[in-house]
């Protein structure tokens, strides 16, 4: 450009240019006095006038310019900048003796005022300690920059804090292998990492910062100017060194109580929360305990396994006499520091018939072992072996040749009338695994009625059973047909027994094959008398608040007779899993309701009619 007036200069190609078919972009440069105000601002009008004889490249044919002015984007004068802070992050935190490569502190160079990219090829940090750091910072070594992944001072610039320091408070150099760049606009962070010495005591500590006025030699990249730097004076983050530790506990989303089939893979038997405190351990092996012998054995397992979400990362094998067992994890799991982590404790339960393992009724209860060094990991920052503490305490599962599950069904009408009426309907379905047997069902009842003169009362209560879900095909084997219980002419308000009976129906028991579903209704006859202007009948079915109790046998007690189970265990529901054989009132093959599916201990959700 050559010099027209104050405000106006020229540029003359020096040679014709050829501008190409389509969109082009052109840049127009210059270079600034050093003595030009921090803050000024060029405003560059471009008038294209001027141009001689501009012809179309291929025809010849004369061009017309559009010669009307148009302004660049305002720009304005900043000088090289940049600020130094120290980071908010890392926390401070507690830290394990022997840690390696952890990072202190983060330095934030902040270039965003900056009219230029920046560069330097060193900088002071502040190392403060206490403890045994305290005039020996030589407990710190292989100290390093980093810019991302890459390392700034390599081979002979890794810093080892010097042992001669007198004070608490050292000065330390990092030079760079090469000279660091900050691009105008932007912040970079380095983070500063170091070796910590296992021989440092509980409670010792130390943090990197920055003094308000370090030798840091900063030039602007373009200008080659001296830059001033702004320095935000900080101590850092204080770490702590401290213990490190792994406590196992029963995690919140355990599940309760169950009652499996035999042959099940996959049973959940309890969710292990880790909590690994001050570093971040690589879990290597968990220690497993086989908790309920009184009522169990390694020979009602097939195998366990341990999930991390939907991975297996380990299994064990309890075998013979042996109550413990450990999983190597083919998988290592990492435990964050000061977080918590959770494993999946599954089993894959043994097969209960003739020749088969798994015992009926056994209740199965897996839990981790923390003896010794059964369940064990390495610190991912100080390689320290740490053995785990703490204990679990699960529900169980209890073990069956089967196992039923109950739904409660809709009933065709909810409006009370005098009729013989659907007043309960469900479903019961016997697990893939075998047949179930159903000995008893308990119906509670409970109507209301106003005026105090009216009542609602029923009769004549009895179940059908139904193979199909249309209730159009009766169970076989009662008299009359699907009908289980003798009819009861006067049900009582609350409990009311439906026992199978071979006297009166046909059969002692009800038998359900395995994978099929039964349908039931609970079916009485209404009678509202006194005009009653409102009322009810609430019918549910019961369930058992607690096990039956097994004495010497390794079955259950007989059934033969409803009082045969204990009240505290209850016997509202009796059935049995058909552990061998068809069970008959003989057998000591029988169970009650206690924690069957649909079923809950105290009783089903109830259906209720109403005028």
């Amino acid at each position: 450009a050559t010099y027209t007036s104050a405000l106006v200069q020229t540029v003359t190609f020096t040679d014709s240019v050829t501008i190409p078919v389509g969109k082009m972009v052109y840049s127009v440069k210059g270079k600034l006095n050093s003595n030009i105000g921090n803050g000024g601002t060029y405003i560059t009008t471009v008038t294209p006038s001027g141009w001689t004889s501009p012809v179309g490249d291929t025809t010849g044919d004369s061009i017309t310019i559009s010669t009307s002015a148009f302004t660049l984007n305002t720009m304005t004068v900043k000088a090289a900048a940049l600020a130094v802070s120290v980071s908010a992050t890392p926390v401070a935190q507690n830290i394990t003796a022997g840690a390696q490569d952890f990072a202190y502190a983060n330095y934030q160079f902040d270039a965003t005022q900056s009219g230029e990219d920046v560069r330097f090829s060193s900088m002071v940090a502040d190392l403060e300690s206490s403890g045994t750091f305290a005039g020996d910072p030589s407990n710190l070594t292989s100290c390093q920059l980093f810019d991302g992944s890459t390392a700034l001072n390599t081979g002979s610039n890794v810093v080892n804090p010097s042992t001669t320091a007198t004070t608490s408070d050292d000065a330390n150099t990092f030079t760079f292998d090469a000279t660091l760049v900050v691009p105008k606009g932007t912040i970079k962070t380095l983070a500063l990492k170091c070796d910590l010495s296992s021989g440092v005591s509980a409670n010792d500590s130390l943090s990197w910062g920055i003094a308000a006025a370090p030798s840091i030699t900063v030039t602007g990249v373009t200008s080659s100017n001296s830059v001033t730097e702004t320095i935000t004076a900080s101590a850092g983050q204080t770490m702590t060194v401290a213990a490190v530790a792994v406590v196992a506990s029963k995690d919140s989303s355990s599940p309760s109580y169950a009652i499996a089939a035999a042959g099940s893979t996959g049973v959940t038997a309890g969710v292990i929360k880790f909590r690994a405190s001050n570093e971040a351990i690589t879990l290597q092996r968990v220690g497993l305990s086989l908790t309920n012998t009184a009522s169990s054995s390694s020979s009602d397992l097939v195998q366990v396994a341990l999930y991390d979400g939907a991975t297996k990362v380990g299994t064990a094998v309890f075998t013979g006499s042996n109550t413990k067992a450990t999983s190597t994890l083919s998988i290592p799991v990492t435990l964050p520091k000061d977080s918590d982590k959770t494993l999946t404790v599954k089993v894959d339960l043994a097969d209960i018939g003739t020749s088969q393992t798994g015992t009926q009724g056994q209740k199965i209860a897996i839990d981790i072992d923390t003896n010794s060094t059964n369940t064990q990991g390495v610190g991912q920052e100080s390689g320290t072996t740490v053995n785990a503490s703490g204990s679990t305490s699960f529900d169980g599962v209890r073990l069956f040749k089967t196992k039923p599950t109950f739904a409660k069904l809709a009933i065709p009408s909810t409006v009370l009338v005098t009729s013989t009426m659907d007043l309960y309907r469900f479903s019961v379905t016997a697990d893939s695994a075998g047949s179930l047997g159903i000995y008893k069902f308990t119906v509670n009842l409970a109507t209301s009625s106003s005026p105090v003169s009216a009542s609602t009362t029923i009769s004549n209560l009895k179940v059908k059973a139904y193979t199909n879900s249309s209730f159009s095909t009766e169970v076989s084997g009662f008299n009359p047909a699907g009908q289980l219980n003798d009819t009861t002419a006067e049900p009582v308000s609350g409990n009311n027994d439906i026992l199978m009976t071979a006297s009166t129906q046909g059969q002692d028991s009800l038998q359900i094959p395995a994978g099929s579903t039964y349908y039931f209704r609970v079916i009485g006859d209404v009678a509202l008398t006194g005009a009653p202007t409102a009322g009810s009948i609430t019918t549910n079915l019961q369930g058992d608040a607690n096990y039956p109790i097994i004495e010497s046998t390794p079955y259950l007690e007989t059934a033969a007779s409803s009082t045969s189970f204990t009240n505290a265990a209850g016997n509202d529901f009796i059935w049995s899993p058909n552990a061998t054989t068809t069970s008959d009132v003989t057998h000591e093959d029988w169970t009650n309701g206690y924690f069957v599916s649909g079923l809950p201990s105290d009783n089903m959700d109830s259906a209720v009619i109403v005028k």
